[in-house]
């Protein structure tokens, strides 16, 4: 069987199931014939982590990452397809000889061999790079396209996008999204038995222009870009449309998103507050608002720090793990508790108790990676507060960071829906997404790993 996964980045189950549904007949058609239902992300709902959740069936730290960065002495580094410790389906599906194309799915630069065509993601550097297995596929792509492969809406780095004027934002995640479809139409015609192809611009949109949409949302004004998000999604839908009918017969689809999109009403100033509570120590004051940097931190004093955009991952300075740590081992639980403990106080700009949740890594994992895990996360408000590390902030509370405002932040509920031979008409409810790879395996005919058998979910739901 061909197994066909199209992921529609950052798409939240509320509207597409929802009040854009009627107006999206492809995808309708997609749920009425099939299974649908929200998709459960990795802790936490990071793009990077949960993307490959979903290809190997592993949390982070089963795969090694817990986020876009990691830390090397006082710089900050990007992960890598290289940094990744689990096997995923494009993996396993060639070592069993399967013909595999895997295209634009978060981390996977640089390249990897497959037994098929890769073409790399977002963090690619840009288009000078080896950015496609095989190397060849990458002048065929030119030719084809007429012009440079694009990776994201901008080329202004991580997170640049969110500091561009709309109108020419918009006119660029269409640019993007058209080449990414062109080129996935193209793919489609060669040798194939999987294929995944991640769709970036929905995020793009949903990040920036659910402000414009959501008349919830503390940012709304009516503006023409109101109609942009449900525009957005039904030039998808219409694409969609086009790409299902190129597909082989009996080809099992699969179309998924890696987490949602909420509105976000504001952003906890949280290492700011760790200064102000006694756990971060500067080596100088500041006389303005600066972008988080380790080589700024006094790390004689330094108990704790925070990295994070929509959630906050708390890092202790620890003894005998860190270099200049000062936590000792037998005090790292008490830190924990009393972190928590005060975390889950910190209320919002007017002065209300958020719902925060606070995770500990021995709780929530147990792969083989699990010492790279930060020490705490933190979602306040369930994600609906996100969290802003720059230095030296006024007050508690902010609208944005250095790297501008964002409109939506990340929910930890994406969606799914399976249609195809077998496949009954049923609402799912929730799953977890890392359950999604094993299923896809049994269904190609590929022993499932031990480590990540659960096939006793899906046989539960057909």
């Amino acid at each position: 069987m061909k197994v066909f996964v199209l992921g529609l980045d950052g798409a939240p189950p509320e509207l597409v199931f929802g009040e854009w549904l009627d107006s999206l007949p492809n995808l309708k058609k997609l749920v009425g014939s099939g299974l649908h239902g929200t998709l459960e992300s990795t802790i936490p709902p990071s793009t990077t982590i949960a993307w490959n959740a979903l290809a190997s069936g592993q949390d982070a730290s089963g795969l090694g990452i817990y986020s876009y960065t990691y830390r090397e002495g006082n710089k900050t580094r990007l992960y890598n397809s290289l940094h990744i410790k689990a096997r995923l389906l494009w993996d396993i599906l060639s070592d069993a000889g399967k013909k595999v194309t895997v295209l634009n799915v978060p981390l996977t630069y640089p390249p990897k061999k497959v037994n098929g065509h890769m073409v790399t993601d977002f963090l690619t550097p840009d288009a000078s790079c080896e950015f496609t297995y095989p190397p060849s596929l990458k002048q065929e792509l030119h030719a084809f396209l007429g012009k440079d492969y694009q990776f994201d809406a901008t080329d202004e780095g991580l997170g640049g996008y969110k500091s561009v004027e709309k109108t020419q934002l918009l006119k660029r995640i269409y640019e993007m999204t058209d080449i990414h479809l062109k080129t996935l139409k193209h793919m489609l015609k060669k040798d194939w038995d999987f294929l995944i192809c991640d769709i970036l611009g929905s995020d793009r949109m949903l990040h920036t222009f659910l402000s414009y949409y959501d008349k919830s949302h503390p940012k709304y004004t009516p503006s023409a870009f109101g109609s942009a998000l449900p525009e957005f999604f039904t030039y998808l839908d219409r694409e969609i449309g086009e790409i299902l009918s190129l597909l082989p017969k009996d080809t099992l689809v699969v179309v998924c998103s890696d987490h949602g999109i909420r509105k976000v009403l504001g952003k906890i100033n949280l290492n700011d507050w760790l200064m102000r509570e006694g756990y971060l120590f500067l080596k100088a004051p500041l006389r303005s608002p600066v972008k988080f940097d380790f080589s700024l931190v006094d790390w004689s004093k330094t108990k704790a720090y925070a990295i994070g955009s929509y959630q906050g991952r708390i890092y202790f300075n620890l003894e005998g793990r860190d270099e200049h740590g000062v936590v000792k081992r037998k005090e790292y639980e008490s830190l924990q508790k009393e972190l928590t403990e005060k975390l889950t106080l910190i209320p919002d700009d007017k002065g209300k108790t958020l719902e925060t949740k606070v995770f500990r890594p021995q709780d929530i994992y147990s792969g083989p990676h699990k010492d790279k895990a930060p020490d705490l996360f933190v979602y306040f408000d369930n994600l609906v507060w996100g969290v802003n590390n720059d230095f030296g902030n006024e007050g508690l509370h902010s609208q944005e960071d250095t790297v501008g405002a964002t409109d939506g932040g990340h929910s930890p509920d994406g969606l799914i829906i399976v249609s195809g031979p077998g496949i009954p008409k049923k609402d799912l409810g929730r799953m977890k997404i890392t359950d999604v790879a094993c299923f896809i395996l049994d269904r190609m005919g590929v022993p499932v790993p031990r480590e990540i058998d659960r096939l006793g979910v899906w046989h539960a739901l057909l």
